[in-house]
């Protein structure tokens, strides 16, 4: 990316020409399989502890690319849901509700 000087008012800048970044709102995609709890559930969970959180394989389905198994750390959790805290640029937040069917313990075998 090239960095050409500008003129805003007679003052020089550098700022860089940032039209040829992708805009991120287009890379976001939604994931099929994501599974929320109740609202009144959802509110009233918090994070565990760092040193309690869980790292783990999760299994999400994105809605162009398909399914993909991505790491990530579970932070929530209920009986019937897993909130996994994963960095990747197609979820527009760092975070995605799944059932606990589609979360597995990083280090575990695959269900045979």
């Amino acid at each position: 990316m090239d960095t050409e000087p500008t003129s805003h008012r007679g003052v020089m800048s550098d700022r860089r020409d940032l039209s040829d970044r992708p805009n991120p709102a287009e890379q976001w995609q939604k994931v099929q399989n994501e599974n929320w709890p109740a609202l009144e559930v959802a509110k009233r969970l918090k994070d565990v502890p760092a040193a309690q959180a869980i790292d783990v394989v999760a299994r999400i389905v994105f809605e162009t690319d398909g399914e993909q198994y991505l790491h990530g750390r579970a932070v929530r959790w209920t009986r019937d849901h897993v909130c996994v805290s994963i960095s990747d640029r197609r979820l527009q937040v760092s975070y995605v509700w799944l059932n606990p069917a589609d979360v597995r313990r990083r280090g575990e075998q695959d269900p045979a």
